[in-house]
């Protein structure tokens, strides 16, 4: 056979090009119009009222619902979503993950108004509030992907065991001391101080320290989650750091500071459109979108691929130029 193959070399493997994003034509909301959007305008330290006012001179139309002291989130999203032609939602990634669940169970489009501190579901999307007022008025929208961790919703990431505690203290840091410095530094605590726990997969049990879920994949492969260029790829990014002694957690940190973490025997990677975990053991902390929001010993995983349908300005005929010469645009960091 290895005679045949010398003669006769294999087909390479088939390039499998992702479906293109879907562009969705919906009807223009001329100066916003039916749109009924709920706002914390305490959201980012006190962003959310700065963004009411940009609303209120973008799209004088648009109904404000200014989430109070006491309020109950859903209660006002509910009621929104229930008698508008667009659900507007202005806050970070977990009042905005709010909103897209309850824009999907009343099947209108959701409008992103980013007011949070690090707006990673806006940033992904490339929306601010002007863009997502002109895509408004012209009536231009896509469809996302939205993963779903045990039912319940998630837009950027879903992490367990200690990974939440990982990113909480990157972003505290990276700005003092840039991100591969800050990665480093929440990194070792994370590795010398986290609770291993034992997971199974696919049959194989592994010792972990945290678990990187992405609702899509994320850039780069094999080293530590950074960007995401597609919202819409059907596709779960799962990545398994394994515990190990205290060399290996400097091996591993060396490896994040200089890009090799998928070099490493403790690092895995798996890419699923699905997936089934369980905890061997007692219940850990999971976390959506960078909040806890529970625990548990299993974790049932999925894609509801283009369930969200969301505003989102066209693609300029010179950045579709600019990427088929390989210029891509920045993602968002990973939550």
């Amino acid at each position: 056979s290895t005679l045949g193959a010398r003669v006769q070399p294999s087909a390479p493997p088939a390039k499998v090009t992702p479906a293109p994003p879907l562009t969705i034509d919906v009807p223009p909301h001329p100066r916003g119009a039916g749109v009924v959007c709920v706002i914390n305008p305490r959201a980012g330290g006190g962003n959310g009222a700065r963004v009411i006012r940009r609303i209120e001179k973008l799209l004088p139309e648009v109904e404000i619902v200014r989430l109070g002291q006491g309020q109950d989130l859903d209660d006002l999203l509910a009621d929104a979503a229930a008698r508008c032609d667009v659900l507007g939602v202005g806050g970070g990634d977990g009042t905005l993950q709010a909103g897209a669940r309850h824009a999907i169970e009343h099947d209108v489009p959701l409008a992103v108004f980013p007011a949070g501190t690090f707006n990673h579901f806006a940033k992904a999307l490339g929306v601010s509030v002007d863009a997502t007022a002109r895509a408004i008025e012209q009536g231009w929208c896509t469809a996302v992907d939205v993963a779903r961790l045990n039912g319940e919703i998630f837009l950027n990431t879903a992490s367990a065991g200690s990974y939440p505690e990982f990113v909480i203290r990157r972003e505290k840091l990276e700005g003092r001391i840039g991100k591969p410095l800050a990665a480093v530094v929440a990194g070792w605590r994370m590795l010398r101080t986290a609770e291993p726990f034992m997971l199974r997969y696919d049959n194989r049990e592994y010792t972990l320290a945290g678990i990187f879920i992405g609702n899509g994949r994320y850039d780069p492969p094999g080293d530590a989650p950074q960007t995401r260029l597609r919202m819409d790829d059907g596709q779960l990014d799962l990545r398994f750091l394994e515990r190990g002694s205290r060399w290996a957690a400097v091996r591993t940190l060396f490896a994040v500071f200089t890009g090799g973490l998928g070099r490493l025997p403790l690092y895995h990677e798996f890419d699923a459109p699905k997936a089934h975990l369980e905890v061997v053991g007692g219940p850990i902390l999971f976390a959506r979108d960078g909040e806890v929001t529970g625990s548990g010993t299993v974790l049932d995983l999925d894609v509801a691929y283009r369930a969200l349908t969301v505003y989102r300005p066209r693609t300029g005929s010179w950045s579709r130029v600019l990427r088929r010469f390989g210029w891509r645009r920045q993602g968002v960091t990973a939550s």
